[in-house]
């Protein structure tokens, strides 16, 4: 029994027929050293359900990991390829939404165009890819842009004494990098008219 320390070497089991159901444990299956026999067998039979083996494209996720330099955002991020076709049972296969990339470090970056080549995760088990075991991930980073608005601020006529305008308030709707437009006080917001432009518009 000491020779059988690493455990009962594996049996092999014949299933080219593609339409066995059952396969029942016989002690004739097993290779066991001289004077060792098969007492008891637990589980001694497994049933068996065929699927179909089914190819399918699936989509290819990118993540990210990190965080970029203050007041910059990520633009786009481009996956190629976008798709990768899956190999397996048609009950894994057809539940499998998309395939990970390893997480793409964008700690600190700022505006520009970064391209990598990511590692797709494992499959699951029994499941196969069919192509490249990795994807290039290109993201895209610019300027963080923010709106901010400035109700009723009070026209300004140009070009003439005392002149009015009907309405004498417009609201005022700027855009920009956070740090400016943070900065900005209603004061600053004059929305003028110059008559001159008007009358040769």
């Amino acid at each position: 029994l000491e020779q059988l320390q690493p455990g009962v070497p594996p049996i092999e089991i014949d299933l080219r027929s593609g339409d066995n159901a059952k396969i029942d444990f016989e002690p004739s299956m097993f290779e066991l050293p001289p004077g060792v026999r098969v007492k008891v067998i637990e589980p001694n039979s497994i049933e068996l359900a065929w699927q179909q083996v089914i190819t399918r494209n699936v989509p290819i996720q990118a993540s990210m990991t990190g965080q970029i330099a203050e007041g910059y955002t990520v633009e786009s991020t481009k996956v190629d390829p976008s798709v990768i076709a899956v190999k397996g049972p048609a009950s894994l296969a057809e539940v499998v939404q998309f395939v990970r990339l390893a997480a793409f470090d964008v700690t600190g970056k700022t505006e520009g165009v970064y391209r990598h080549r990511m590692a797709l995760d494992p499959p699951p088990q029994r499941l196969a890819y069919l192509g490249p075991a990795s994807a290039t991930v290109t993201v895209t980073i610019a300027r963080q842009v923010i709106q901010r608005k400035f109700p009723k601020r009070e026209i300004s006529v140009i070009g003439i004494p005392k002149g009015e305008t009907d309405p004498k308030h417009v609201d005022v709707t700027v855009s920009g990098p956070p740090e400016t437009i943070n900065a900005l006080r209603e004061e600053m917001i004059v929305p003028r008219v110059e008559v001159e432009a008007a009358l040769v518009a």
